[in-house]
Order: C-alpha cells, then structure tokens, then sequence
C-alpha cells in the first residue's frame, strides 16, 4: 500500500497539469470502475487490475508493489478531469477521484510537457522527498475542484458496482461527491457485544463564500451502544448535552497563486493545520520490502 499511496499523492500534483478533448461524460461516478467515456485509451495507465500487469516506478523498472492502480482522463460536462483509482474494494481498501487539469507544465513538478508517460515513469514529478509543494503536492489542492471517494473494510457487490457496511465488523467512507461542498465522514465498529457509529455530514457547507461565524455545522452522530448494558449512546446532541459543541467542518477555503487556485490557504473556526507544514513521510509505510527503490 505505501507506495500506491505515494504515487497517489504525486499524481494530484501532476493531475494538474494535463489536458484533453474528447468525449463528454455526463456526470462523475464514484464506483471505483474505469469510465467509459475516457478520451483515447492513449490517456490512460492501468496496472495490478482488469488484467494488466505489474506497475512501473521510476525510469521505468517494475514495481512488485500489488496495489491496483488506474489513471485516465475524462471530460465532465466540459471541462477536463483526471480520474484516478488507487486499491480494490473486494481487498479492504479503495480510493478514487476526479481533479481538474488544464494544460501546460510546471518547473516545481517536472520540466517537461504533460503526459501521462510523464506521471508513469516519474511518479514525484522528478523532484525529491514528499515536500508538499517543491514534491508531489501533497494537500495542495483546491478542494473545490475535486471529487473523492475512500472506502475502507465493508463489503463489495461487483455485480452492481456498489459498497455498503453490511455485515462487516469495521467500515468507513470518506465521500467527497460534490465540487463546491465539503465531504461526509462515516464509520461502523463492531467488537463484540459494542457497536460503534459515526457520521459526520458536512455537505451542507462551502467551502467559500461564507463566513465562519454563519457556518453551521450539521449534526454528528457519535453513538456507542453495549448489548446488555443499560448505556448511553453519546449523541452529541443537545437533548443529551447542553455543552455540545462542534467545530468540525467548520473552516473555508482561500483560493492560492497556484494553478486553478492551489496552494491556498484554510481558516478554521477553532484549531489550527497547516499543510505545509504537514511531515507526510509518516503516511508512508518505511519498510525497505514494501518501497524498496524509492529514498525519501
């Protein structure tokens, strides 16, 4: 998983610089499938999946890394996006997204004209280390030009394309399925006899245009429940808790210098993070076995 990961990251950062025309898809489908309204099939790289081989790191040499990786390029109601699926739900764990590209290059990814050979064969855009901005990009992108879905754990029904919890003891989705609105956050636990659920929707909110003060978050779901015990179930809700506060959510978006409005900056309502101050190193797995030929 570490270096899917890794490469993952990078490709937000090469996503863009690319461009295409093309065939138009109506809408944008999160399903972890390829789409079938990709430009050519010469805008596309698919590895570990649908029959494809091993994956390639840098100057080309095999990646015995397993994780199914695809990236391609689609149009959206005309306008162009990167389509990337990193991991398999039928394995515990899937992430796709769709990111906005325009043309051109840039000398702080890779001096060189974007293509999709490009993010092939240098998946940290040729420069060193995991830097969030002189690297691959890490969280330097305008979220309101991003759509994104994660999955881990549940359950995946391949004859329907769909993902649901159902019987499994540990699920979360991380859904993004909107440009201009903020994402919904879920997890199901089940250990036992105690069962575990949170659901934090925050769709309602924008990410711009709004004053902090004026944004109100939706409410959470944060129940616990024990078989056998008489034991609350922690609604952070005001019939149980007149001290309930949440600030989760509640934070907008500056659009930056960046291309199409990266490298801005968030304003929390309370707290703080600063993604450029961020060490991703540490969402790397650092065991030599799994990212052998890539020095950090």
């Amino acid at each position: 998983m570490g270096k899917s990961v890794h490469i993952l990251k990078s490709t937000l950062a090469l996503a863009i610089f690319f461009a295409a025309g093309g065939a138009v898809a109506a809408e944008f489908t999160l399903n972890f499938m390829p789409s079938a309204d990709r430009n050519t099939s010469a805008v596309a790289y698919q590895c570990n999946r649908d029959g494809f081989g091993a994956c390639r790191a840098f100057g080309n040499y095999v990646n015995f890394e397993p994780t199914p990786f695809l990236m391609e390029e689609v149009v959206v109601a005309g306008v162009n996006y990167v389509h990337v699926i990193v991991g398999d739900p039928v394995d515990g764990f899937a992430q796709e997204f769709y990111i906005e590209g325009t043309n051109g290059s840039s000398a702080d990814t890779y001096n060189a004209a974007s293509s999709y050979s490009l993010a092939e064969n240098h998946p940290t855009g040729g420069t060193p280390g995991l830097g969030p901005l002189t690297g691959p990009g890490n969280a330097s992108a305008n979220p309101e030009r991003v759509i994104m879905r994660q999955v881990v754990g549940g359950e995946w029904d391949a004859a329907t394309t769909t993902w649901s919890c159902g019987a499994s003891t540990f699920c979360n989705e991380f859904l993004k399925d909107t440009l201009l609105t903020k994402p919904r956050i879920t997890q199901t636990v089940i250990d036992g006899d105690m069962t575990s659920f949170f659901d934090m929707d925050m769709r309602g909110s924008v990410y711009s245009g709004q004053a902090l003060t004026d944004m109100v978050s939706a409410p959470v779901i944060n129940s616990v429940t024990v078989q056998g015990v008489a034991a609350g179930d922690f609604a952070m809700t005001p019939e149980y808790t007149s001290d309930s506060v949440v600030s989760g959510g509640r934070f907008i978006y500056t659009e930056g210098l960046g291309i199409l409005g990266s490298e801005g900056t968030y304003t929390y309502a309370e707290g703080d993070f600063d993604t450029a101050a961020e060490d991703w190193t540490i969402y790397r797995d650092p065991d030599p076995a799994v990212n052998p030929d890539i020095n950090l």
